[in-house]
């Protein structure tokens, strides 16, 4: 009889092979839903001895981010989120979480409970964890990092986020001048 063997990544999808096996993992595409081998990003193929099994591990779609935006609306205190990561970069692995960050009212404050249950709720609506940060300028490159290279999902006021966007671009520039004087100095 010929041996079935189950492969599983860490998300449990399983990929089957029938016959002698050995598996390695290798991620497919490049881009989002750009891959030259006809593959769409998040795909990742197992490569078995005399045959090819493909699995697509869930990769969130633009119904699910709809959903996460309403979930998001629900948070008066909340004014702006982006995805960011590996979930805009396209190179979700099966063990990827989805990394969004919030923006929060000036002022406002996400309790514990409120964080866990925002957390809970995205991550049931994209089908993965989810790191959920707190965007603010005491960390300011990981805000820069959300506004240059983050995918603004949900905005309640369009002029905070631009406003939110310049001042972190602009304190980013003034870090970056004061971090090249440094440099420079130690140069010396």
């Amino acid at each position: 009889s010929t041996p079935t063997v189950t492969a599983r990544s860490r998300s449990r999808r399983p990929a089957v092979c029938v016959g002698e096996c050995r598996w390695r993992r290798r991620p497919l595409g490049r881009g989002l839903g750009s891959g030259r081998d006809g593959t769409r990003a998040g795909e990742v193929q197992f490569m078995a001895e005399g045959m090819t099994a493909a699995m697509t591990i869930a990769s969130p779609d633009s119904q699910s981010f709809d959903a996460a935006r309403r979930l998001l609306e629900e948070h008066a205190t909340i004014d702006a989120a982006y995805v960011l990561g590996s979930a805009v970069s396209g190179r979700l692995r099966p063990d990827s979480d989805i990394d969004i960050a919030i923006l929060l009212r000036p002022a406002a404050v996400l309790s514990v409970a409120d964080r866990m249950g925002l957390t809970v709720g995205l991550g049931s609506i994209l089908g993965r964890p989810v790191d959920l940060g707190l965007l603010s300028h005491t960390n300011l490159v990981y805000a820069k990092e959300a506004v240059a290279h983050g995918r603004l999902i949900f905005e309640r006021d369009h002029g905070i986020t631009a406003r939110f966007a310049m001042l972190t671009l602009s304190m980013y520039a003034a870090l970056q001048e004061a971090r090249r004087e440094v440099l420079r100095a130690y140069a010396a």
